[in-house]
């Protein structure tokens, strides 16, 4: 709510007090957002704009941190300069690798409680939307809203399970990977994990997708059979024209050592182009 309301959830200003969703924590919990007493939100909040009184920010955050020293909480606890993690909502953030962040997205084109009617993502969309975030290095958050009953639509559910399905098949390039270290472009992008590295592509603008050559390593497609050539110190990565209706197309390249190693020359995060020629 735009407006917290005091008189309907009581006064938590007092850290003494721990009373009300405060009492129920418990150390293997977690908690996105908290907040409490009375205040107003200002206009140009989204702007992040810093208010240390909004929302007594400071003295929630030290409140919370005394009761439950390992919480993990987002940048929305008023002030915007606490919270362990940023959370663009309804947008995708900006190339990071350096702080933590988590994209969250709805599961449908409605609101994020339950909507009648609204259009439900496709799996390619679905898919599309979670190796963007990723290879940005961001985590995503995928919201659905039940009905009044706490069930969910069975379409919803479908795609939640066909979201699952491909994560079983492809979840090595996905889990446990951190973004880059070429940075994300219109065609998708990168991740690595030690010595691996997984090349996205979910748009295929162009025949063929280039990469520094360096290091030699050792390719495959984990969804279709790759095509390979290398040309002025690129590494040019295709597939079949049919291959490329997939919804995210998979390389995975295998390195002799850790994947920042070997691109520490050629990756410039700075720069707008993904590596430097």
């Amino acid at each position: 709510n735009d407006r917290i309301g005091a008189r309907e959830f009581g006064d938590y200003t007092s850290p003494e007090k721990k009373i009300g969703a405060f009492d129920v924590f418990h150390p293997w919990e977690t908690c996105e957002t908290l907040t409490y007493g009375a205040a107003e939100r200002p206009a140009d909040f989204r702007n992040k704009v810093k208010y240390p009184g909004f929302w007594q920010a400071e003295k929630m955050d030290k409140m919370v941190r005394s009761l439950q020293p390992d919480i993990i909480t987002n940048d929305r606890i008023g002030a915007r300069e606490f919270g362990d993690y940023t959370s663009p909502e309804k947008k995708i953030g900006a190339f990071d690798v350096f702080h933590p962040w988590e994209t969250c997205e709805t599961l449908t084109y409605g609101a994020w409680g339950y909507c009648p009617g609204s259009r439900v993502r496709s799996l390619r969309e679905c898919i599309s939307l979670l190796v963007n975030v990723v290879v940005a290095g961001g985590n995503l958050l995928l919201n659905v809203g039940p009905r009044g009953d706490g069930s969910i639509e069975p379409l919803q559910i479908k795609r939640l399970k066909e979201i699952g399905n491909w994560l079983k098949k492809y979840g090595e390039s996905i889990y446990k990977t951190r973004g880059g270290p070429i940075k994300c472009d219109v065609w998708g992008g990168t991740v690595h994990r030690d010595n691996v590295m997984y090349v996205h592509v979910c748009n295929w603008e162009n025949d063929e997708i280039a990469i520094p050559d360096t290091g030699n390593p050792q390719i495959e497609c984990l969804t279709a059979t790759p095509k390979i050539r290398k040309v002025d110190g690129k590494i040019l990565l295709s597939v079949d024209d049919n291959a490329k209706q997939a919804p995210d197309t998979i390389f995975k390249l295998t390195y002799g050592q850790n994947v920042d190693e070997i691109f520490k020359s050629c990756i410039d995060y700075s720069s707008k182009s993904s590596y430097t020629e």
